[in-house]
């Protein structure tokens, strides 16, 4: 089972060889590969996603495009797309809007069970509540992923709109081992010992005089106290680990399935997802032990809990959920009393993104940032708060997390604007306002003002990771002739084979022409991931040998390392506008010879 790091994809780039050749039997060679720009995209709009919910949590309907204002970056920008999604086979025009609007693609929700921090009585629990969602809440047409992290990315189930697969793949999960029961079980032991703790005091205490039983009880508080904490620091320290274990396996998910079209919920379901960890414990030992803090090293909460905090690592994967365009909700389906100083942390914060007045009329989203994030406790609740989604902590009455998660889903506009700077790939600052009274926004607080080659760019990605993709255009992968090159590089051919009716032709003369975008992403042996590299593909094939149902064979060349592992390739066709991706295990080029 591969894991991968946070930084697991900031790699060496790649180097394209602009030479290729497309063939069909007869077929003349193709013009070269043709690096993709910028200013080669027609249409820059940045894709935004907002949900409205009223005061009692219902999703909001009827919304119109005058009923919102987006700010990018503190400006206001005018809307290009409006569309309400419940209604999106009707027109979806907006100011300034033309052309013709494509089906709004599917939904997908990624259902992820932490098997680390999960107990046996809230997992009976959350898939009780996810059964009756699942059933009355989600549309039939949502595509549904089973996935089980904690030491690894299992897929229990592939995306799929079959609810009685989804089912068995839930009662799978329900079977597999967990260990969340021995990690609360300890924590819970641990906190009655300390609760329960009493010193022994003898002899008579006389004011104004000595005490030996002062000077026994201080001993053995003292010896109890350096005890507890320096468990407390190996509980801290394992925390740590489990935490940033969760968080590398959600980037992997959210990378793993970037570059799909249409909305993306990944729903985290576990315990305990701490920006502070150990911070629980730690306040149950300070209440009982900071008496003995002259003689002890005893901190203050919040100055302990910042030696190993995990805010910028939880920072850095909101951006990196952001700029995937994914939407996470945290179900920390614990059921834990919480201590006095938590509350006090964590006052404001309520579930989802919290709307703050602008004048008399509006209700805005605002951006989450690390220094928020530091004073704040609950790991899930700020990414959440980060990429619109749900959340809900340490409570038994997992239906409210489901029927906001409901809410927001059911709620949800389209919204599209011209950025502006132009689609420069780079994730924005963004708020969303309403112009009416009572209602919560579900919003990201940022936004990647990307173009469709940058999404074809993490399509291949995430097939790399995955491989989750999807093949709707029906093309193969081919490794073909390598020459090895006097620097120890390697050209390496790759051939895609595509049927002919899978693609949009256009007529030209007496030519048959079509236009491929092309992701390509190479593993190497030793795991290294090299950032993707895009082109384009211009296809030409004479009429007379045009059929339909023909094979079309079309080649590029990249250099690459020697000994490359997997490559794995996104396709777009320009004129459909449809993608596909697929991947491939290569072993070590055979220069000079076909593969």
């Amino acid at each position: 089972m591969r894991r991968f790091s946070l930084d697991s994809l900031a790699v060496v780039g790649m180097l394209l060889v602009p030479a290729f050749a497309v063939n069909v039997v007869g077929a003349q060679e193709s013009p070269e590969a043709k690096a993709v720009f910028q200013d080669e995209i027609r249409v820059e709009v940045v894709d935004l996603r907002v949900s409205v919910v009223d005061s009692i949590g219902e999703p909001v309907r009827g919304l119109k495009a005058e009923d919102f204002e987006v700010y990018q970056d503190g400006e206001v920008v005018e809307l290009t797309f409006f569309s309400e999604e419940a209604h999106s086979e009707g027109p979806a025009l907006g100011a300034n809007s033309s052309g013709v609007i494509q089906p709004l693609p599917p939904d997908r929700m990624i259902l992820v069970f932490d098997r680390v921090s999960l107990e046996k009585k809230a997992r009976k629990r959350t898939l009780k509540g996810l059964e009756t969602f699942l059933e009355t809440r989600l549309s039939p047409d949502t595509l549904v992923m089973v996935v089980l992290a904690g030491g690894g990315i299992e897929v229990v189930q592939p995306f799929t709109v079959d609810r009685t697969k989804v089912k068995g793949a839930l009662e799978a999960v329900n079977v597999v081992e967990y260990t969340g029961d021995t990690l609360r079980g300890r924590k819970r032991v641990f906190e009655r010992s300390m609760s329960n703790t009493h010193t022994v005091q003898s002899g008579i205490y006389t004011p104004g005089g000595s005490s030996s039983s002062l000077g026994i009880e201080d001993g053995l508080g003292t010896m109890q106290a350096d005890g507890y904490l320096g468990q407390i620091n190996q509980m801290r320290d394992l925390e740590f680990n489990r935490i940033l274990s969760a968080l590398v396996d959600l980037e992997t998910i959210v990378r793993g399935t970037a570059g799909l079209n249409g909305r993306r919920d990944v729903v985290w379901i576990g315990e305990d997802l701490f920006i502070k960890p150990g911070i629980d414990s730690y306040g149950a030992f300070f209440e009982v032990f900071q008496r003995y803090s002259s003689k002890v090293n005893i901190e203050h909460p919040e100055i302990w809990a910042g030696e190993n905090e995990l805010s910028q690592q939880f920072e850095a994967i909101a951006r990196m959920c952001q700029g995937m365009g994914a939407t996470v909700h945290v179900l920390d389906a614990s059921d834990r009393n919480r201590y006095a100083q938590e509350n006090e942390i964590t006052k404001g914060w309520n579930s989802g993104v919290t709307p703050f007045p602008l004048g008399d009329q509006r209700n805005m989203t605002f951006r989450q940032d690390g220094a928020r994030a530091q004073n704040l406790i609950e790991g899930g609740r700020f990414l959440a708060s980060a990429t619109g989604g749900a959340s809900l902590s340490g409570s038994r009455d997992v239906d409210e997390f489901f029927d906001l998660l409901g809410a927001i889903i059911g709620g949800t506009y389209w919204l599209g604007y011209s950025p502006p700077g132009g689609l420069d790939g780079r994730l924005h600052d963004v708020a969303v306002g309403v112009k009416r009274k009572g209602f919560v926004i579900h919003s990201a607080d940022r936004v990647p003002a990307e173009t469709v080659h940058h999404r074809l760019a993490d399509f291949a990605a995430a097939e790399m990771l995955l491989a989750q993709g999807e093949n709707p255009l029906g093309f193969e992968v081919q490794a073909g002739k390598s020459e090895k090159r006097d620097d120890g590089k390697v050209v390496q051919t790759f051939r895609l084979i595509f049927p002919t009716g899978s693609i949009r032709f256009l007529e030209d003369g007496d030519q048959r022409t079509a236009q491929l975008s092309v992701a390509v992403v190479i593993q190497e042996t030793d795991g290294k991931v090299k950032p993707p590299s895009v082109f384009q593909l211009p296809v030409s094939v004479p009429a007379e040998k045009f059929k339909g149902g023909s094979m079309i064979a079309s080649s590029f060349r990249l250099l690459v390392d020697e000994k490359p592992q997997k490559i794995s390739i996104a396709l777009r066709d320009e004129l459909s506008g449809i993608s596909g991706c697929q991947s491939l295990n290569i072993s070590s080029p055979l220069v000079g010879a076909e593969q």
